[in-house]
């Protein structure tokens, strides 16, 4: 498995090539993991798979509708930043068709990116806990990212004063 892939558009010419890579870069990506889910947009009209670049359509649902009685249905979503504040996860789990299980997975809301695990629950109950349990992880591993990515900030910050 490739970790990472360039593309190049090698059908341009040489000389607008090379200008071109003054001020953009070849386009990067890291494909993922087999096994590890699968991201999609969700559409901007509702709990939709948006068409538009997504090459699965299942039903999704809100996790929360299917957690009666449990403290979880009162959850609506996990803040992504560390000030609690803006954009959430909100737990999701998708139909497979014809009766053959749900995947958990989370989405940020309409027209937002979403994300369903690829592993396979038999009943709806455990499928929406695994996606609050999701939503929560990921959540959290976002919120984390941005601690050290302002602290990283922060340290460049002194260390350019100390420098003058």
């Amino acid at each position: 498995m490739f970790q990472e892939i360039t593309l190049i558009n090698y059908r341009r010419p040489l000389k607008d090539r090379a200008r071109a890579r003054g001020f953009v870069g070849p386009y990067k990506w890291t494909p993922s993991q087999p096994g590890k889910g699968r991201g999609f947009y969700q559409s901007s009209k509702g709990l939709f798979m948006d068409s538009h670049g997504s090459s699965i359509d299942l039903r999704i649902e809100e996790a929360n509708d299917h957690l009666s009685g449990s403290r979880l249905s009162h959850t609506t979503g996990y803040f992504c930043n560390r000030d609690s504040e803006g954009e959430t996860l909100q737990p999701i789990i998708a139909r497979l068709p014809r009766s053959r299980g749900f995947l958990a997975g989370w989405t940020m809301g309409q027209g937002m990116c979403a994300s369903l695990d690829a592993t396979i629950y038999e009943d709806i109950e455990s499928a929406a806990r695994a996606a609050h349990s999701m939503a929560e992880y990921n959540a959290e591993k976002s919120r984390e990212d941005q601690e050290r990515d302002f602290f990283d900030e922060a340290n460049e910050f002194d260390e350019t004063e100390d420098d003058e």
